[in-house]
């Protein structure tokens, strides 16, 4: 028998085990097999305990003349890049199920129709459930606040369920920990059913013309926050969210806004306080620590030009204020550094931002070209507005403490 024959009734496994770079590429997509089964198993296991938590409250025993807790839930199937319709039906719909509530769902087909479909909405209803991103849960939010008995409807608890992809609404309001996604999702539909609740304070947004919009969590604007929405380049794969940045720096330099900032304060908060933003990867855009170098501080009354302003609402058990930070004068590797920060850790910081808090906010564009804000992740063409907190407006379903 020749040796062509013998090498042709070699097993596959023996060239491989021979060839460097088989043997290579095998055992990575071998380690990449087992790393995906391993997480698809631990994801099992978290949704078989959390539907276990479930069954208990499904278990507890109503008197006759009570009905089951009725829910309304509005789900945006089109979150996440269509990934939040199976998101919710496989880590959050059976644990609500099995949890004995009453569920009707509203699915969304196009922008909008949260805010029309909440002037139609029962008030005796037991609560609200938002399954989305940010830009879900500002509709609905919206809607309910714009209605006429607002001061009702705004005490019916809301539940919030994390489908999008940054969820910073839900990560500034009900929990801030770095679980993953299916663990949080869990999570959030088991605050539901324990029927736990917190106030929360929202910014009413207006403008001189037009109805007010409700956000939870941050409005921003300027060339860096345009980089960050930029979507021509999808082609690019892993890179999209990176490229837009230097494109940028290609351009028109410096990328600027102008615009008129003023601040005002409530009789419980008499001056605007000065901040100086340190990084902090724990943080979804910054961390704020108190300064007192003045070369820090925006003044209360001026007109600056941008390349990125952050309006954030901070709030806790000791105060809720509104943190304005701009930045200025930034050099290209700057800028790519900055925007790059944002995409990979999720936080903002340069050593030149200025910043300020204060209860209310005047923000005036000057630039006769057209530019967008981002309110908790939607767009908006930027005019004139005014922001204000509303303190403890709506009740959100919470962890128990």
């Amino acid at each position: 028998m020749s040796s062509s024959e013998n090498s042709r009734k070699k097993p596959w496994f023996y060239t491989v085990r021979k060839h460097k770079k088989k043997c290579i590429f095998f055992s990575a997509v071998g380690l990449w097999g087992v790393n995906f089964a391993v997480k698809q198993f631990r994801d099992y296991l978290c949704r078989r305990e959390f539907c276990y938590k479930g069954k208990k409250y499904g278990e507890a025993k109503i008197l006759a003349i009570n009905r089951p807790r009725r829910l309304l839930l509005f789900l945006n199937p089109e979150a996440n890049d269509g990934k939040a319709l199976k998101s919710y039906e496989r880590d959050a719909a059976p644990i609500l199920h099995l949890g004995g509530v009453e569920i009707t769902t509203i699915k969304t087909d196009y922008e909008g129709q949260c805010k029309a479909l909440t002037q139609y909405l029962d008030p005796n209803i037991d609560g609200i459930v938002i399954a989305g991103g940010d830009g879900t849960i500002l509709e609905v939010l919206t809607g309910l606040l714009r209605r006429k008995d607002q001061e009702e409807i705004s005490k019916i608890p809301i539940g919030l369920i994390p489908l999008g992809r940054d969820n910073r609404s839900y990560n500034s309001i009900v929990d801030k920990s770095p679980d993953q996604n299916v663990t949080k999702i869990a999570k959030s539909a088991l605050n539901i059913l324990d029927n736990k609740t917190k106030n929360v304070s929202v910014m009413e947004i207006t403008t001189a013309e037009g109805r007010p919009t409700y956000a939870v969590s941050h409005i921003e604007w300027g060339p860096l926050q345009d980089a960050k929405e930029n979507r021509r380049y999808w082609w690019t794969g892993p890179l999209k969210r990176r490229l837009p940045y230097i494109f940028a720096t290609l351009k028109k330099w410096p990328p600027e806004v102008s615009a008129h900032l003023s601040f005002t304060s409530s009789e419980t908060q008499s001056k605007e306080k000065c901040t100086s933003l340190q990084p902090n990867t724990s943080s979804n855009l910054t961390n704020k620590h108190e300064t007192t170098e003045e070369t820090n501080c925006i003044g209360k009354n001026d007109t600056v030009s941008i390349v990125g302003l952050f309006v954030k609402l901070f709030q806790d058990t000791k105060e809720t204020i509104l943190q304005t930070s701009v930045l200025s004068d930034l050099n290209q590797l700057d800028f790519i550094r900055c925007g790059w920060q944002r995409e990979s850790k999720g936080i903002l910081w340069n050593q030149n931002m200025k910043t300020a808090e204060s209860t209310g906010v005047n923000l005036k564009p000057l630039d006769n070209e057209t530019s967008w804000y981002t309110i908790d992740g939607e767009k908006f063409e930027a005019r004139p507005i005014h922001v204000k907190i509303l303190r403890n407006k709506i009740k959100v379903f919470c962890p128990p403490a």
